[in-house]
């Protein structure tokens, strides 16, 4: 079964995973990553000999996850994080506890998502706005590949993402009551989207009571915290209702202190210093080409070169040129107020400023609340209801300080760049005009007017919400047979905001237009000089560049029937039931719109899925003999049908014509029909020894914009006379050709085949001691990617002969490039995972050690069936690390509870450049890394308990690794924060 329960006494119980026998039950409450339960349970039960604990023993379990049958799944492997195992560890989000999770890989987290640091290979580009966005992604396979639930049930997925994955930032962690991981595959369960596992989140509920707790964090990076939270639950002879509420506060992290402190990364940890011949790959204040790039320390005039995408030609203009077609900045400073071109130079890289201006990171405040309720009508009838409203609000700098890109017209009271410009009609000595004004373009950094306070640093804001209600009935129809019927509805908003300096939409901003245009030096802005002459008009020019107002959502009914086929010991179990639900998105500021160019205003897709499971236990305490002490089998089958509508192209475009972007959408429907299986065997052939084998099945569909596009002419960008570039790998550089765009209609879901292996052992040579071993085998294929991963995969006289994606002539020329998503052939992954932990009792209290280690065996790609080319992705940045250690000791001594964590990460290859054309950088060797975290908790009989602690205690210094934004630090395997000192402070009334 998914879990659980087993009550050790009044009042006590330890989590477990779903496994039987006498010994286990000692060590039952460390099964999940380490230690799952409270050390502080176990000791006050009276752990002393298997006898003890088997006398107390009340088993009562409760089926969450992995399954809908009432007697639960035995031959599934689901591991738990309880509540005492999150207070523990000082964890204070869920995206905290979802990162301790050692088989998740941390792509999509407050970090990247600000730095833009991301691979395809590994997870999906959010894009500029994903700001205060974090998700799960399970061994390496995508967040679109985890499926996360709360209370069993599906969230809507992040606002305005079409693969409807979920935001932990609208998931309440104080009310978390545990996290339940299930490995096993769950698309026979649940359908769609659970290829690599299911992370099943379960809320507080059900208890009589009240708590309030204070909670106050300090991190040695700046980036603090403070949560308040509370719980009421309240229950009567023939109901129950609860309640909690949440607000976190966070700090934004200082970059400095994070050890981000330079763009200039030559001469740090080995790399080549000035004069080597590749010092300047390291120079990330610089583009590849040595062109320097800013942000610069005094006034810049940067004019558009030659043919760059700035300019907006008149009819029959197809480039303009430029005399100054390099970054200029201002020489003579004294000349700030009046400057002419003769007072300005060519700028080089020894112009740019080394340092980051701005934090790099996000600010936050969480508001969240959940609601229950439940309520029996007759002996047979139950009525159940829940709420979950959580609102998330994130701003931080966007790490580094762009220019903006401006018209300066020559009526500008600053603008001395005059000169012969001819008239505004095919003349090409022309070289700056908007709609045939005379002017000048200009890239301005304005670096002192932020230090001096005049105006802001870019930034970005979002404001997500998520609202999710759920109602629902349980009706016993008879003494073994359940119906159960629910009701959700779930929906997300996002709204984003990114500020920064320079706009292509000049006419939505009329206060810029001003200030660029205005003759009156009192009134006008100055780009011409280095700041020191310059009106309070400047802070007009930082204006929202990027915004989205997007919703998501799922309504899903659901209705199943579960119990048993007869009564008896040994009696099959049974689940059998239907769910229809309906997903889509919706542009909430353009709701009569083209949702990037699927032909729909509102894509949506619609299910259909039926779905069963049987679970035979076949010998069982009645039947047993030696050898066999248990044998449990579970069949589990669901069959899902989406249908979705979407266009291929206009029915204004014509093969190889010209690139529209507006006109009649030539609307189809594509429907997928997939059948999910797992068969599941748990063999006892000892009280100490459980074997568990499962196979299974898993599938994910394609999204609107792999599907449908209006826009699939091919199209063929001229700047400057030139056709668009695209890189040729049998040559190694770029050459004009055309692009095509768009869809591939054609594309098959993606699908996986699992084997998953187990055993428990509780020795009888040493009393309290559990291990249990897991082998899982992940083979993803049919995986939906764009041609440009195929780069990484395969040699280049492999790649660039790829017909159908370079269009060459006779001469081998590429004359186009096919750029549509397409099914790559594999991803297989296989694991180990050890978990040993033990219960010792001494004079001096419980001592409870544990160990856990996370081993890749191999993980790699594979671009078709039969290539016999495949990337490792093992032990390497673009990647997962090979192993991950974990281990604790936990010490209980009466009303004292000591928890000691050690966690290491091996070294590992940085290929963040490995195919990076731009920035070559060679693979490099990146440290490994140790933490260390320790927590202690006191409980008054009074109800009144006191935590503290520290994560990352010695604040341990991160590995020196290049990510390809030019940071020094890995943030997909690093905590910003570094060191965290907490402390807690909880208040418990039961009973009221």
């Amino acid at each position: 079964m998914g879990r659980h329960v087993y009550r050790l006494g009044p009042g006590v119980e330890i989590g477990a995973m779903a496994c039987k026998g006498v010994a286990f039950a000692i060590g039952v409450g460390l099964c999940a990553m380490a230690v799952s339960a409270s050390a502080r349970q176990v000791a006050q039960a009276g752990a002393g000999s298997p006898q003890d604990l088997s006398a107390q023993k009340e088993v009562e379990e409760v089926v969450v996850t992995g399954t809908r049958l009432t007697e639960g799944d035995l031959t599934s492997r689901v591991d738990v994080i309880d509540v005492e195992e999150i207070l523990a560890r000082g964890l204070t989000t869920a995206e905290d506890v979802i990162r301790s999770i050692p088989q998740n890989v941390s792509t999509v987290n407050g970090a990247t998502t600000l730095s833009g640091d991301f691979d395809s290979a590994f997870d999906v580009n959010l894009g500029a706005l994903a700001i205060g966005t974090s998700t799960a992604n399970l061994r390496g396979f995508g967040s679109a590949n985890t499926l996360v639930l709360v209370n069993g049930r599906r969230l809507s997925g992040v606002a305005g993402q079409e693969d409807f994955f979920t935001n932990l930032r609208g998931i309440p962690a104080a009310a978390i009551e545990r996290v339940e991981i299930a490995f096993d595959g769950g698309s026979p369960i649940y359908g769609s989207d659970a290829i690599a596992g299911v992370i099943n989140i379960i809320l507080k509920e059900g208890y009589r009571g009240a708590s309030f707790s204070a909670r106050q964090e300090f991190s040695s990076t700046g980036g603090d915290q403070n949560r308040f939270s509370g719980y009421f639950g309240h229950d009567w002879a023939s109901g129950s209702f609860s309640v909690a509420a949440s607000l976190t506060t966070s700090d934004s992290v200082d970059s400095s202190k994070a050890g981000y402190t330079t763009r200039d990364l030559r001469c740090t940890h080995g790399l080549p210093c000035t004069g080597a011949s590749d010092a300047w790959l390291y120079d990330f204040r610089g583009l590849p080409n040595r062109t320097p790039s800013g942000p610069f320390d005094s006034g810049v005039v940067s004019h558009a070169p030659a043919g760059g995408g700035f300019f907006r030609y008149p009819p029959g203009v197809e480039f303009v040129s430029s005399p100054y077609t390099f970054t200029q900045i201002l020489d003579d400073q004294s000349r700030a107020a009046n400057a002419t071109p003769d007072d300005f130079r060519t700028a080089t890289l020894d112009d740019v400023i080394p340092y980051v201006y701005s934090a790099s990171a996000t600010s936050s405040e969480d508001l969240a609340t959940t609601l229950s309720l439940e309520q029996e009508l007759g002996e047979r009838f139950k009525v159940q209801g829940e709420l979950l409203w959580a609102e998330s609000s994130s701003a931080g700098t966007t790490g580094r300080l762009s220019g903006g890109y401006y018209f300066v017209p020559i009526s500008n009271a600053f603008n001395n760049f005059h000169g012969t410009y001819g008239d505004c009609t095919l003349n090409r000595t022309t070289y700056a005009y908007e709609n045939c004004v005379e002017g000048v373009y200009v890239n301005y950094f304005p670096v002192t007017e932020i230090e001096s306070g005049l105006m802001d640093e870019p930034y970005q804001d979002n404001t997500t919400e998520q609202v999710r209600w759920m109602a629902g009935f349980e009706w016993d129809i008879t003494d073994r047979i359940d119906v159960t019927v629910n009701y959700l509805n779930s929906e997300s908003t996002s709204k984003p905001f990114a500020y920064n300096f320079g706009t292509y939409r000049l006419e939505d901003f009329p206060e810029v237009v001003a200030a660029l245009s205005s003759s009156d030096p009192s009134t006008a802005v100055n780009l011409f000089g280095d700041g020191t002459s310059q009106n309070p008009v400047i802070a007009d020019l930082l204006v929202p560049v990027g915004n989205a107002d997007h919703l998501s959502y799922n309504t899903s009914f659901e209705f199943y029937a579960s119990g048993t086929l007869w009564d008896g010991p040994r009696a099959p179990a049974f689940s059998i039931g239907g769910e229809l639900r309906e997903e889509g998105l919706e542009d909430l500021e353009d709701e009569d719109g083209d949702w990037f160019g699927t032909g729909q205003a509102k894509p949506s897709r619609d299910l259909t899925a039926w779905f069963g499971e049987l679970a035979f236990p076949i010998v069982g305490p009645d039947n047993a003999r030696p050898g066999l002490q248990s044998l449990d089998v579970t069949l589990q089958v669901r069959y899902d049908v989406y249908t979705v509508t979407g266009a291929i192209g206009l029915e204004e475009a014509v093969d190889g014509g010209e690139y529209l972007l507006e006109g009649t959408p030539l609307l189809t429907s594509r429907e997928y029909s997939n059948v999910s299986e797992r068969i599941g065997v748990r063999w006892a052939p000892t009280d100490r020894l459980t074997v568990r084998a499962s196979a299974s099945e898993a599938f994910r569909a394609p999204t609107f914009t792999d599907l449908f596009s209006t826009r699939t002419s091919t199209y063929c960008s001229y700047a400057g006379g030139r056709p668009s570039s695209v890189f040729d790998p049998l040559n190694g550089g770029f050459v004009p050709a055309c692009i095509s765009g768009g869809s591939n209609v054609d594309l098959k879901p993606e699908t996986s085949a699992q084997l998953a292996l187990g055993l428990d052992y509780t020795p009888s040579w040493a009393e309290g001691l559990r291990i249990r071993l897991d082998y899982a085998e992940i083979d993803f294929t049919d995986r939906i990617a764009s041609p440009y991963n195929l780069s990484t995969l395969l040699p280049p006289e492999v790649y660039g002969n790829i017909d159908s994606i370079f269009i060459r002539d006779a001469e081998g020329n590429i004359t186009e490039m096919v750029s549509t998503p397409i099914n790559i052939a594999q991803r297989l992954s296989e694991t180990i995972d050890l978990d040993v932990s033990h219960v010792v009792e001494t004079p001096w209290g419980t001592l409870l050690p544990s160990l856990n280690v996370h081993y890749v065996l191999q993980q790699f790609d594979k671009a078709f069936e039969d290539s016999p080319d495949k990337v490792d992705y093992t032990g390497y940045a673009i990647g997962l690390d090979r192993y991950k250690i974990e281990g604790r000791l936990s010490w209980v001594l009466d009303n004292i509870t000591a928890d000691l964590r050690i966690a290491h990460t091996p070294s590992y290859i940085n290929n963040s450049f490995a195919n990076n054309v731009y920035r070559p950088i060679p693979n490099m060797d990146v440290d490994s890394y140790t933490t260390v975290d320790v927590s202690g908790t006191y409980e008054w009989t009074n109800g009144l308990h006191l935590r503290a602690g520290a994560r990352n205690l010695f604040d341990t210094d991160f590995p020196f690794m290049i990510g390809t934004t030019g940071r020094p630090f890995d943030d997909r395997r690093m905590d910003l924060r570094k060191r965290v000192v907490f402390a807690e402070l909880t208040y418990n009334l039961d009973g009221i």
